[in-house]
């Protein structure tokens, strides 16, 4: 909505165009901590880095794990069931949307898939896509070096190796 004064953007493991299959299970999660108040913590942090066992990245579990445990629960419960019942944004906003956008999602991440960030890129007129590979939803915190330089090099109008349009 407010491209004018933005030179470029960069959004991180974003959902789009979800089908109905996609958006239920998102809407049973908000329901049902709507009604419980409390968070499935192990199956989120399932999703987002693998099983305890099987994680490359132990310490972003445990640290996002600390977060989700230590967060307000009604104040979640609000957020997610916003996100769950949010419109994606709009195929005719992003034909129109003239800045430079990056759009980035690991590999790994089942709801903020790559085929997601290579749609909007494709329509988005000055649309790139980034999959990092080996990461999932919350590659800000395992691929910290990877998605800081596709950042830096956004901001400063630089090509990216291995973007897509």
């Amino acid at each position: 909505h407010y491209a004018d004064p933005c030179d470029s953007a960069v959004v991180l493991n974003i959902v789009f165009d979800r089908t109905e299959a996609q958006r239920e299970p998102v809407r049973q999660r908000a329901q049902a901590l709507k009604e419980t108040g409390t968070m499935t913590i192990d199956v989120t942090l399932e999703r987002w880095f693998g099983t305890p066992e099987e994680t490359e990245f132990p310490q972003a579990y445990a640290l996002c794990k600390h977060l989700l445990e230590s967060v307000n629960g009604a104040g979640y419960a609000n957020a997610y069931m916003l996100f769950a019942t949010a419109q994606d944004i709009s195929q005719e906003a992003l034909a129109q949307l003239d800045t430079r956008v990056l759009f980035a999602t690991g590999d790994g991440d089942p709801n903020s898939t790559p085929a997601m960030s290579h749609a909007m890129a494709q329509i988005a007129p000055n649309g790139e896509c980034v999959v990092i590979n080996d990461h999932r939803h919350m590659m800000s915190l395992t691929a910290i070096d990877a998605v800081n330089d596709l950042i830096r090099k956004t901001v400063n109008n630089e090509e990216i190796a291995g973007g897509e349009s």
